[in-house]
């Protein structure tokens, strides 16, 4: 697969859910918005890959942890997301391959595609949920695709 024959706009996403999601303030002692000096961000992603449907469904977890404002440190408020998506690519046949023991090999390209396209899209809806909230203002850091935790 050494030359991409990924093309985008043969890319469509054909459902995006958030299937969960828990936002937290510290327990007994809540915290004020001012007292969040930042956020660490945690991701996990899993794919999966359907050639016969020309199907691909990325699961994205993000996990949102608050700083306190002086020391840093987490401070016990956050939240977290879970989202599905599913994308159909009409020309996943000659992004994939089927190996001998069932799994599916993709073009690199095209997970990171997928996963940044989720991870986009994802950045919006929080930013939305978490109005209102100990995370009220959040916004996920731009990321490489490649780099996230799988």
């Amino acid at each position: 697969m050494a030359d991409s024959k990924l093309d985008v706009t043969k890319i469509t996403m054909r459902h995006f859910e958030l299937i969960g999601f828990n936002i937290h303030n510290a327990g007994s002692e809540l915290l004020d918005k001012d007292e969040v000096g930042g956020f660490r961000f945690v991701n996990t992603t899993n794919s999966a890959f359907n050639l016969e449907k020309n199907l691909a469904k990325v699961d994205l977890e993000i996990e949102i942890f608050t700083l306190d404002d002086e020391s840093e440190e987490d401070n016990g408020a956050g939240g977290k997301f879970k989202f599905e998506i599913l994308f159909e690519i009409e020309n996943l046949v000659e992004l994939a391959v089927e190996a001998e023991d069932e799994t599916i090999e993709v073009e690199p390209l095209l997970d990171m595609t997928l996963t940044g396209l989720s991870y986009s899209t994802a950045r919006g809806v929080i930013l939305t949920r978490s109005l209102g909230t100990i995370l009220e203002g959040v916004v996920l850091p731009i990321v490489n695709p490649a780099n996230m935790g799988k």
